[in-house]
């Protein structure tokens, strides 16, 4: 928003557009005003089992029609099942099963590491990924800094592969200076309750906010 902008929450987020949505919520972030709109709303819910297994994985895009919903099924030894429902669009519904190791990772040609996927000999290779107690400090040309007093975000979906140990807190790419800064609110449990992604790249500055709930402890 410019620094004189007269927006406020309920004007139409997109002005040439009104009937997309309304802005939904406006943040400072270093004295800069970002507006929050329904397009930024994309929501992840995971449910789970007695023995605390995602079971279900709904997602929905607000103004999409119908949403996508993942469930999971763990009754064959060293497998997942996997189906597929996109609601809305029953004719969608596919099922795929997976094979996992002995980790309970699923098995597949690439390594899968938080929301990057990794080729086998390129995890192997300092020169290009490295992993220092259990965060992804280097990705080619990215690094990354943790907060190491802060646990990560649980990782909903294990099976997928491994997340970062800590919460991060800065990555910088050196091939085009792009740096992202991550910032969190906390519950009195001390638990993620929003985390505010600060893009900055030749001059440019954009946000990214993500908010947490928690059903059960």
């Amino acid at each position: 928003m410019e620094p004189d902008s007269k927006l406020k929450i309920g004007d139409p987020f997109y002005s040439y557009a009104p009937d997309l949505g309304k802005i939904t919520s406006i943040i400072d972030v270093d004295g800069q005003k970002y507006a929050l709109g329904p397009y930024s709303d994309i929501l992840y819910t995971y449910a789970y089992d007695s023995e605390k297994r995602v079971i279900e994985n709904l997602f929905y895009i607000h103004g999409a029609k119908g949403a996508e919903v993942f469930y999971y099924d763990y009754s064959s030894p060293n497998k997942i099942i996997q189906k597929y429902e996109h609601i809305g669009f029953r004719d969608q519904t596919r099922t795929f099963p997976y094979d996992l190791d002995e980790y309970g990772i699923i098995i597949r040609k690439e390594y899968v590491y938080g929301d990057f996927i990794l080729n086998h000999e390129d995890y192997g290779d300092p020169n290009k990924v490295m992993i220092v107690d259990g965060n992804l400090i280097k990705r080619f040309t990215t690094t990354s800094e943790f907060d190491l007093t802060r646990p990560n975000l649980p990782n909903p979906l294990p099976f997928f592969g491994k997340t970062d140990r800590n919460l991060i807190q800065k990555e910088t790419n050196s091939s085009d200076g792009g740096i992202i800064e991550y910032r969190y609110a906390f519950d009195s449990n001390g638990k993620v309750i929003r985390r505010i992604a600060i893009y900055s790249i030749r001059g440019g500055k954009n946000v990214i906010v993500t908010d947490y709930g928690y059903d059960c402890q």
